[in-house]
């Protein structure tokens, strides 16, 4: 079933084929210049057709740009990516997730509020440590 195409933001999707239990899932995606995003269950693997795309992750604190090298892409769940045509012209990629690719499950990311509380986070802990130490 390839249902009509689906916006979100930097990112054009059409053609989302799901199996019929949702284990899933196959899409063609134009991507001009996503914004960050995580999804909490699915596996997505990029696969380019045409144009240039550079992936970014956020992986334990650092943004990671990721390796295109074997031809493919995998982005697990629960980290948080985005990603970024090269040129003028979108890149299109086909892009395999298992389960199935929901909407429910993409969630847009404010990476700048969570750098600030991770940032808070690691004052406090500094802060802690000295107060333990009697300092």
């Amino acid at each position: 079933m390839w249902p009509r195409e689906v916006i979100v933001p930097g990112e054009k999707i059409r053609g989302v084929y799901r199996d019929s239990k949702g284990r899933y899932g196959i899409a063609v995606v134009k991507i001009w210049n996503s914004v960050p995003h995580v999804h909490k269950k699915t596996t997505e693997a990029y696969l380019p057709l045409s144009g240039a795309l550079r992936i970014f992750a956020g992986v334990r604190g650092r943004v990671e740009v990721l390796d295109f090298s074997r031809g493919i892409c995998i982005v697990k769940p629960k980290t948080i990516h985005w990603a970024q045509s090269i040129g003028r012209e979108p890149a299109e990629v086909a892009v395999f997730s298992m389960p199935a690719w929901r909407a429910s499950d993409h969630r847009v990311v404010d990476i700048f509020a969570l750098r600030d509380r991770a940032r808070k986070s690691k004052r406090a802990g500094k802060k802690e440590t000295r107060s333990r130490r009697g300092t």
